[in-house]
């Protein structure tokens, strides 16, 4: 820390340190009096300076009122200080500062001041060792803000046997519901929301804790914001504006709007509003506006309105971003081709492989580049090992293989599928090599030794190039045949990632989806012997070369009995039938709950704690279905969720670093499941509200659809909340047998087990750029890559779709009516 830094912004540890030389000094006060001042410091922590001690034993006398001994004038003139008050004490006296803005000249004695003085004292005037000073002021200046805001409404205090920070938690949170409040001014009500939940020891899932002074993440790891051009300012701006007069035009072309019959409509309005709240009002792009009227497009010719046809999957923020990327490209740039053009036509790779078949080095190297699409610097590394000594090589080496007498090639994948710490199987590729080419390979290491491709490249290039003197279009290259590749295996393909998979790396396109869909045992082989077949008639048999002493009906691919082990993709991904047992022990354990809570004949001997494991158990099963049905991320604290008719807006990756959203159709299942579940909710709410607790709302704009739960806060405060995964694992853990022995454990799977396998099943059963746009995948370097406006599946085929799933797992829907009946009463 510098000295700037530490002069500029102080502990309250230092500010005692100073105050204590003075202190030192003081013999002619009594020893109450000498306690009376330094509780007074200790309170507002004033800077050493006569005027501002004076106004500190003011605000502690009117806040605390002590039994002083004398006047605070009488006091302060024995404490050996300077008399003028000390300047620019903003910075390094913040709690000080910020009690002296906070109070008026005669509103030192206010009852909602004097609150307001004791909490910011008994929040930052005493902090953890561990505080930084520059956060420390933050979260002092931002609790001041808050309070500041909330003194210019006229409050008058607590009421007798109010603490202060639940009151002013209170009407914190009543600010947080004001139409005209400020987003400055929520961010920094959260803060003050964080700091309560931080100084009291509360947990919630929407609300991470802070404590004063004490910095969260690395400062690294933030997102640092790029500075623009002035130029990319002004268009920035003459976007936005035209952006707000489309909007303004189509509010006014199609009115005020419809009203619906929703209850909770006015309490959802009410909520803060956040990051998403402008996509959950107006969605991305779902409804197209309808077209401005003549007369308006005429007057405002000059402003450049973009539109997309079909829905994106991106965000409003992110979508404006491509609009003004593609502003300022247009004219004075080029978009990069998503389609290589040097790939060569089927009959002109016959004609390579077929020119250069009498050198075995240069036609293995060549059939291996057309059928499995890799990068030539990396199949010129390709090592031929006849006797190894393990299935795989480690796990950081990226070199292909040649294993087992020469029959199985073998290399692993470079991106896509996550590591596991204790096997990698999942991440190599093995294939069976055609006798062809077997022999082809087993020439060249008798001429080139045991890595048969170094070197060739260049010999194969003379050899086209004196191929290409007499023939017309693009003579071929190794690179063209690997660029060619794609035209020969991606037809046979399930999807983009099998026909990418054997190349051994993804890209940035297809990295993330490839990590969540675990391919077939032999699904590659089964690939790599198509794109075999296709091109082992350049080996003419009515002239082949005179390595090969195989007959053409040898020439082929063997079936290997242990092909059907070969798995490759995502280690995490489960049989969709493993879930059975997870719904089973939910339906299990939610018969037994609701019989125990009945089993009282009087409804007012019914235990509230045997409700709310009820309740547990039917947000776990209806959380179960969510995460099957939408195949989303675990849920945590930024997930939100919206529904809007027979669709679902869901943003759900819980990162700084990225945000994405995406509407995907509800299947019938799910709906029925959020319909009961919530239902059940607001019985269990009204019936413990006739018991005598007081049940608070604690989620936010953007999680009234997601499964709520409601949990103890305190002895008589019950508080509703969205699940979490974490809720739902606990939940499985304690419903599961203990002689059970499940296929998938609760505590022993990981957290985005459901979103693998969904991935895996729904892979073949959709298109893939419908797949990727209902997992929130976009495709492309850039975010106007090719996927990245792909639309969800239409309604019907997802349905079919999630339905076949969920009658795999053995869903059935849970039985609430008898509990309902009970609830009632």
């Amino acid at each position: 820390m510098t000295q700037t830094s530490i002069t500029r912004h102080q502990l309250p540890r230092q500010i005692i340190n100073d105050w204590d030389d003075v202190m030192d000094q003081v013999t002619t006060l009594p020893e109450a009096d000498i306690h009376l001042v330094w509780a007074a410091i200790r309170y507002s922590l004033p800077p050493v300076s006569r005027l501002d001690a004076l106004q500190g034993l003011h605000f502690y006398i009117n806040d605390h009122q002590p039994h002083a001994t004398g006047s605070a004038d009488a006091l302060v003139d024995h404490l050996p200080i300077p008399t003028d008050k000390r300047q620019n004490i903003a910075t390094s006296h913040p709690l000080y500062t910020a009690m002296m803005h906070l109070t008026a000249a005669d509103h030192v004695a206010h009852n909602f001041l004097q609150s307001c003085r004791r909490m910011l004292s008994d929040y930052f005037a005493h902090v953890s060792e561990e505080a930084h000073p520059v956060t420390l002021y933050n979260h002092i200046l931002q609790s001041r803000d808050v309070l500041l805001a909330l003194s210019q409404q006229g409050l008058s205090g607590p009421a007798d046997g109010e603490t202060d920070d639940d009151y002013l938690v209170g009407q914190v949170n009543h600010y947080l519901t004001r139409a005209n409040a400020t987003e400055d001014g929520k961010r920094k009500a959260i803060t003050f929301l964080k700091l309560y939940h931080g100084k009291n020891g509360l947990t919630s899932d929407h609300l991470i804790p802070r404590e004063p002074g004490i910095r969260t993440g690395d400062r690294g790891k933030q997102r640092r914001k790029t500075k623009q051009k002035p130029r990319d300012k002004a268009l920035d701006q003459e976007l936005l504006q035209s952006l707000q007069q489309r909007t303004s035009r189509h509010q006014a072309s199609s009115g005020a709007g419809t009203t619906t019959g929703d209850p909770d409509a006015r309490q959802r309005v009410l909520q803060p509003e956040g990051e998403f709240d402008e996509l959950i009002r107006h969605g991305p792009y779902r409804h197209a506006a309808a077209s401005a009227s003549k007369a308006a497009i005429e007057a405002d010719e000059h402003d450049i309105v973009l539109q997309r046809r079909t829905p994106s999957t991106m965000t409003v923020d992110d979508d404006r971003a491509v609009v003004r990327h593609v502003q300022r490209m247009s004219l004075v740039d080029t978009l990069t081709s998503m389609t290589d053009i040097h790939r060569l036509t089927p009959h002109q790779l016959q004609e390579a492989l077929a020119s250069c078949r009498h050198d075995p080095a240069q036609w293995a190297l060549s059939m291996l580049l057309v059928c499995t699409g890799m990068p030539l610097a990396r199949l010129e590394t390709l090592t031929v090992v006849m006797t190894p000594t393990e299935d795989h090589p480690q796990e950081d080496d990226e070199t292909p293989q040649v294993v087992h007498d020469g029959t199985l090639l073998t290399y692993r994948l470079l991106d896509g599928p996550s590591r596991l710490p204790d096997s990698h199987d999942h991440r190599w590729v093995t294939l069976a090599l055609p006798h062809a080419l077997i022999q082809a390979i087993h020439q060249a290491v008798e001429h080139h030794g045991d890595t048969p491709f170094r070197g060739n490249a260049k010999s194969l290039r003379q050899t086209w190039a004196r191929q290409a003197d007499h023939s017309a279009g693009l003579p071929p290259t190794p690179h063209r045949l690997t660029a060619s590749s794609w035209m020969l295996i991606r037809p046979a393909a399930r999807d983009d990632v099998a026909a990418r998979a054997l190349s051994g790396q993804f890209g940035i396109a297809l990295s993330a989806p490839a990590a969540y869909r675990a391919l077939a045992p032999g699904e590659l082989n089964t690939l790599f012997q198509h794109a075999v077949g296709c091109l082992l008639p350049s080996l003419t048999p009515w002239s082949p070369p005179d390595w090969l002493t195989l007959a053409p009906v040898a020439w082929g691919v063997t079936p290997n009995p242990h092909a059907a082990h070969w798995s490759t993709g995502s280690p995490h991904a489960v049989p969709v039938g493993a879930f059975r047992s997870w719904f089973e022990w939910l339906q299990r354990g939610m018969g037994s709950t609701v019989r125990r809570f009945m089993s009282p004949l009087r409804p007012s001997e019914r235990s509230p704690e045997t409700l709310l494991e009820v309740l547990a158990i039917s947000a776990a099963h209806c959380y179960l279905v969510f995460l099957l049905s939408t195949g989303c991320r675990p849920q945590g604290s930024r997930v939100r969720c919206e529904r809007v008719e027979d669709y679902l807006w869901l943003a759900d990756k819980d990162s700084w670093r990225a945000r994405e959203s995406r509407w995907i159709p509800m299947a019938k299942e799910l709906q029925a499941s959020l319909d009961a579940h919530q239902t059940l909710v607001a019985e269990a709410t009204d019936w413990l509200r006739r018991r005598g607790f007081e049940v608070t709302d604690h989620r936010l704009a953007g999680e009234y659809d997601l499964c709520a739960e409601i949990n103890r806060a305190q002895r008589s405060r019950m508080a509703v909340t969205a699940m979490t995964h974490r809720g739902f694992i606990q939940t499985l853990s304690t419903l599961q047998p203990t002689d059970a022995r499940p296929v998938l454990a609760p505590e022993d799977a990981v957290r985005n087990i459901t979103r693998h396998s969904v991935a895996t099943y729904c892979r073949g059963r959709l298109p893939m750029p419908q797949l990727d746009a209902t997992l929130g995948h976009v495709h492309g370097f850039r975010q106007q890559g090719p996927g990245s406006s792909a639309a969800a599946p239409g309604r019907r085929v997802w349905q079919t779709t999630i339905s076949d799933l969920l009658k795999e797992a053995d869903y059935h829907p849970l039985n609430r009516s008898s509990l309902s009946h009970a609830l009632g009463q």
